[in-house]
């Protein structure tokens, strides 16, 4: 099996609302490992989110292996591997951003599905790993920011319903942003993304 078609097959999967066996699992993870360092942009953003929806049974390695990819793909360096910490939220802004490529290759649905896939992949442990990955989200802040003002809704609201379920602080100025480019379709967001909206800017914004 190849990358396009096991991001197909999970797609389709977690479409259905499908609940594949556990020997099944296994023998997507074990393709997964071995596919995982060469997945593209489009196929990295379906197997992930695909995985989120269909709740797959994921030990922190394998968020690690798929978090490391996006990570390659946008240029970032890899983080030390650092010990689970006691979950707390992370709350420091970004600090200057970090230097990216001029056009990194993921589209704005491809990024946001990785961002709105990592706490749902890391539970129950998400704001503890987002503390060992910080360096790659902001990144993924870095990247996102120039592109929020024209940016659909569907991925407005994925990247803040993921940064804030990880508890992690995108900084004001992305925060700002982001508001500004919602607001801006506001009357095209319906009564469920603003109860979205709403409470990914609590969990952001709330000390």
């Amino acid at each position: 099996m190849d990358a396009a078609l096991l991001s197909t097959l999970l797609a389709s999967l977690a479409a259905l609302h499908a609940s594949p066996p556990p020997p099944w699992h296994s023998t997507a993870r074990g393709a997964l490992r071995r596919l995982a360092p060469g997945l593209r942009p489009r196929q990295l953003g379906l197997v992930m989110c695909s995985l989120a929806k269909l709740r797959a049974p994921l030990p922190p390695f394998w968020l690690d292996l798929l978090a490391g990819r996006a990570g390659e793909l946008l240029g970032a360096a890899r983080p030390a591997r650092a010990p689970l910490r006691a979950a707390g939220r992370v709350t420091l802004p970004v600090p200057p951003a970090p230097a990216l490529p001029a056009q990194h290759p993921f589209s704005d649905a491809d990024l946001a599905a990785v961002v709105w896939s990592m706490p749902h992949l890391a539970h129950p442990n998400q704001r503890a790993w987002a503390g060992g990955h910080a360096p790659l989200l902001r990144t993924i802040a870095a990247a996102t920011l120039p592109r929020l003002g024209r940016m659909a809704l569907p991925q407005l609201v994925q990247l803040v319903v993921g940064f804030s379920r990880l508890g992690f602080h995108p900084g004001l100025q992305w925060v700002k942003s982001h508001q500004n480019a919602c607001a801006a379709q506001y009357e095209r967001i319906d009564q469920v993304n603003r109860a979205r909206l709403r409470e990914a800017y609590r969990g952001i914004l709330d000390k």
